[in-house]
């Protein structure tokens, strides 16, 4: 059988932040073809069909993020492989042996994807071929990333018996590759849990990201599969070669009760709304989004604003307050 690997990066190894991750996806090819085809079905149907990144995420995507990742989760077949490296141990660890900057990142940039890579296809025997694509970045070709990471794949799979040989291994545009794009968000998701970034809130951005990781979250069976789809490992100290697995869940559980307690006080003044209002709500159609929109614009005294006033940057925040509250369902709307 014919796999396909996908690689990506978050915040680049450099000494401005703490770690940096690194994420692989590896699916077989028949079942990539039918998961790439519902996607685009998927934003066709939407009728928005450009790039998905998290860093880009804004409110009036909601929509569109929330059913691709929500599909994306329920692909049972998919596996997905999280590197975080500490980067003050690597550059104390660079010291210690006298490498430069680049040397270090000549090294890990082959070694990163080549671990997470074997540990995507390591123990499938029916694996024969494999293609590696990885987001295309002028630093790999600089250094030579994309033959080294064959050279060593193939040595693998010869030491350990195994059946598989790597037939390609090519940078991407992420303009060009749905897989690619969907890793990035991901790996944006995975990062914003685990560095705690809900904690601070500094912007209706931020406060939308939340809305959107806790809605997906939220849904359905999504929290389970988040779980078991994603293996993160973690390389945090220069004095010993050990790999840590960490455990997603205790940064899920954390966010969800941060979230909680920040929507209690989020959803008093939509709840003010429905109670002045329930006589107009009960004589609209349960799909009546707009007119429903239009009466917290009216009502709401937004929280968020100086003017108390809700601007479009955060009425699918407080719609998803009042169809929770309405209906017992925050994305009624969206799915």
């Amino acid at each position: 059988m014919k796999y396909t690997i996908f690689f990506d990066e978050s915040k680049k190894i450099d000494k401005k932040s703490n770690y940096s991750y690194y994420g692989a996806i590896s699916v077989e090819e028949t079942e990539l073809v039918k998961i790439e085809t519902q996607i685009e079905a998927i934003l066709s149907a939407l009728g928005r069909t450009s790039e998905l990144h998290f860093v880009d995420y804004k409110s009036a995507d909601l929509q569109k993020y929330f059913q691709v990742l929500h599909y994306f989760l329920s692909c049972p077949t998919i596996k997905f492989n999280i590197y975080r490296l500490n980067n003050d141990s690597y550059f104390k660890l660079g010291e210690t042996l006298g490498y430069s900057d680049q040397e270090l990142r000549k090294y890990f940039y082959v070694k990163i994807p080549e671990r997470l890579f074997y540990g995507l296809v390591r123990n499938d025997k029916q694996i024969d071929g494999l293609t590696i694509i990885m987001d295309d970045s002028t630093e790999y070709q600089t250094l030579g990333v994309f033959e080294k990471i064959v050279d060593q794949m193939n040595a693998h799979s010869l030491y350990r018996g195994k059946n598989y040989q790597v037939e390609s291994i090519v940078g991407k545009d992420s303009k060009d590759s749905r897989m690619i794009q969907i890793l990035d968000v991901i790996l944006g998701i995975v990062v914003y849990l685990l560095e705690k970034e809900y904690l601070t809130i500094k912007s209706n951005r931020s406060l939308n990201r939340q809305d959107f990781i806790y809605r997906l979250l939220s849904e359905d069976q999504n929290l389970l599969r988040f779980h078991q789809m994603i293996s993160i490992f973690t390389w945090e100290n220069a004095g010993t070669e050990a790999i840590s697995k960490m455990e997603i869940s205790p940064y899920t559980s954390q966010f969800l009760v941060a979230c909680n307690k920040r929507d209690y006080l989020h959803m008093l003044p939509v709840q003010q709304v429905y109670l002045e209002g329930r006589e107009q709500l009960r004589l609209l159609a349960d799909n009546d989004r707009t007119s429903r929109l239009n009466l917290l614009k009216d009502r709401l005294q937004n929280p968020y604003s100086a003017d108390n006033l809700l601007n479009n940057t955060l009425t699918e925040l407080f719609l998803g307050y009042l169809s929770q509250i309405e209906f017992g369902d925050r994305n009624k709307y969206i799915r």
